[in-house]
């Protein structure tokens, strides 16, 4: 595969991520045979299979936020360390960790 159209079907699924982190995979639900959830499973399957991607679930931990205007403060981020969520009380990371972005 031209690595132009491995790069293009990367984008069209992280723009296809942006739909679902708005409206929730279910968008898609009318769309495609098999739901929304189907269509990310072979989707992602084909980018792996045809594009060498690989996919892992995310994991999440809670940590402290650097520079002195954040101190006191927490943030989950990814296992890239990518901010997913800021400015929060240790306690309130803690719960939302369990209680939304585990559950989700």
């Amino acid at each position: 595969m031209k690595a132009e159209n491995k790069k293009m079907l990367e984008k069209i699924y992280e723009a296809l991520g942006g739909i679902v982190s708005e409206q929730g995979v279910e968008a898609f639900d009318h769309f495609y045979k098999g739901g929304g959830k189907q269509m990310f499973a072979d989707f992602e399957k084909v980018l792996a299979e045809e594009c060498g991607i690989e996919f892992a679930e995310p994991e999440y931990k809670v940590v402290p936020m650097k520079g002195a205007k954040w101190e006191g403060l927490f943030m989950i981020v990814d296992q890239t360390g990518a901010p997913v969520l800021t400015g929060m009380s240790k306690a309130d990371a803690e719960w939302t960790l369990e209680n939304v972005v585990k559950a989700a």
